[in-house]
């Protein structure tokens, strides 16, 4: 596993435990925060005020495929954990949602 790099030591990032390894690998320490961030505050212009970056910055770093995917990811966890959604993982590790009577 690697190490969490925190740009801003001031900031208390909730690191979110639920991303895959292979993500991880693939996203740039400051996507990463970012990334974590936005799953916490669920707000682009909070994140921008908490990192102190500008929003065309954000927007950049949220856009990429990797931290999409991850955002995704930990937001179906996160639904079906809360009981909101029903969801089975296929042989491909694609997830799917599943109609719930």
């Amino acid at each position: 596993m690697l190490p969490k790099i925190f740009l801003d030591m001031e900031a208390k990032i909730k690191y979110n435990t639920t991303m895959k390894n292979e993500i991880a690998v693939k996203m740039s320490p400051e996507g990463l925060e970012v990334a974590n961030t936005y799953l916490e505050l669920g707000s682009v212009s909070e994140v921008c005020s908490r990192l102190k970056l500008d929003e065309n910055t954000v927007s950049e770093y949220l856009g990429k495929r990797e931290i999409v995917e991850n955002v995704i990811h930990s937001t179906l966890v996160s639904l079906e954990e809360d009981g909101f959604i029903k969801t089975v993982e296929l042989k491909n590790g694609e997830k799917e949602l599943v109609k719930v009577a």
